[in-house]
């Protein structure tokens, strides 16, 4: 473990990962006192929006001891701790291991801040996901990525469930952008709706987080055997700093740039039209030719003949 020197970060640097480790003790807090005890403190680093900085409990009996060094459990000021000691944290986020990825970049959560991408080598912070956090993932990540960042917005304390009218609304909004029919979405509905639904819908909680798991999955298995409405791909938001990603609904391929396909239907939106428009040419093109072949079989007939040698 590094050394920790006692220093302050600054306010300017590390304004956003600062706001977001604030806000994580704030949701600690539900006496707004402005101090959380021990098991708080701990709670903070091991089961919140900060859980992906990976302190080891090791770690983070060091931070409770700077903030109180004789030894006392007595309330933690979180503001006065994070004023003094959020070096000390970066340092070991540094230290941290990367537990199998390459990238430093992590998430980390606040429902003030909501998704925040933070690099625990450098401690830069970012509303906007990095390309290297972004190109590490597989692209069967991204829509599973994408439609859970549209249903956290109904679920702060993040439990992975919402009602069945939040799904309903969700699976039929165009800012998701999947385009299904209400067939196709009552069909999700009725597969991801618990058991005891009959008894008591008004409170009857769907798991979202599994849904977005295996939703390629469902969508080709609702695809199998006709087309998507209006057309194979669809346009999703991949939520904070993600930008939009292209989704085929039937083969599950997943992009971040527009596919050929739809390029040429933006740029030709009558395909028929394009068609026959390009037959028409070659059939007067075939005429064309014919006319000329015929007419050079006159010309060779009523030619003189050669003159002898």
């Amino acid at each position: 473990m590094p050394e920790l020197r006692r220093r302050s970060t600054g306010r300017g640097k590390s304004g956003l990962f600062e706001r977001t480790v604030l806000a994580n003790f704030q949701s600690m807090d539900s006496s707004n006192a402005g101090t959380v005890d021990r098991a708080g403190f701990e709670a903070v680093f091991t089961n919140s929006g900060l859980r992906e900085l990976r302190l080891t409990a090791t770690d983070i009996a060091t931070l409770w001891t700077l903030q109180s060094p004789d030894g006392k459990d007595r309330p933690c000021d979180y503001q006065d701790f994070v004023s003094a000691h959020l070096g000390h944290v970066l340092e070991l986020c540094r230290a941290a291991p990367t537990q199998g990825t390459q990238t430093p970049w992590v998430e980390l959560y606040s429902r003030q801040n909501g998704v925040i991408y933070f690099n625990r080598s450098t401690g830069a912070s970012s509303f906007e996901m990095p390309d290297e956090l972004y190109l590490a993932s597989p692209s069967t990540e991204w829509l599973r990525d994408a439609l859970m960042a549209h249903f956290a917005v109904d679920d702060p304390d993040l439990t992975g469930f919402v009602t069945r009218e939040v799904f309903w609304s969700k699976l039929n909004s165009p800012s998701v952008g999947l385009f299904l029919t209400e067939e196709e979405a009552a069909v999700l509905l009725q597969r991801y709706s618990p058991p005891d639904t009959a008894q008591d819908p008004a409170h009857a909680k769907v798991p979202y987080s599994k849904f977005a798991e295996e939703a390629a999955a469902q969508f080709a298995e609702l695809y199998s055997q006709y087309q998507p409405q209006p057309g194979d791909w669809c346009y999703i938001h991949g939520g904070a700093g993600r930008g939009f990603i292209w989704v085929n609904k039937r083969t599950s391929e997943v992009l971040r740039e527009t596919p050929g396909d739809v390029l040429m239907a933006l740029r030709y939106p009558d395909h028929s039209a394009l068609i026959a428009q390009y037959e028409a040419e070659l059939d007067a093109e075939h005429e064309l030719l014919i006319a000329a072949q015929a007419e050079l079989e006159q010309l060779r007939k009523h030619a003189p003949p050669p003159p002898p040698p």
